[in-house]
C-alpha cells in the first residue's frame, strides 16, 4: 500500500467519524475537521493519523479481514 492510498483511506475514515467525537493526538483532543486538515497538509499530526490507520490496516490484514 502506497502513501497516497493510506492518505485517502485515512481521509475517508475521518469523514465517516461523527462530528461530536474527538481523537487524542499528543495529549490534545482534535475534532474531525481539524484532523482532516492535518492529513491534507501531511504535517506531523496528519502523519500520525496516517500511521495509526496503517497500523489498523496491518492488524486487519494479519487477521484476514483486510485484503
Amino acid at each position: 500500500m502506497n502513501p497516497e492510498e493510506i492518505r485517502k483511506i485515512t481521509l475517508q475514515r475521518l469523514e465517516e467519524m461523527p462530528l461530536d467525537k474527538e481523537v487524542m493526538v499528543n495529549f490534545r483532543p482534535y475534532r474531525r475537521e481539524e484532523l482532516i486538515r492535518h492529513v491534507e497538509k501531511e504535517d506531523e499530526i496528519g502523519r500520525k493519523m496516517m500511521a495509526r490507520q496503517l497500523k489498523i490496516i496491518k492488524t486487519l490484514e494479519l487477521n484476514g479481514v483486510w485484503r
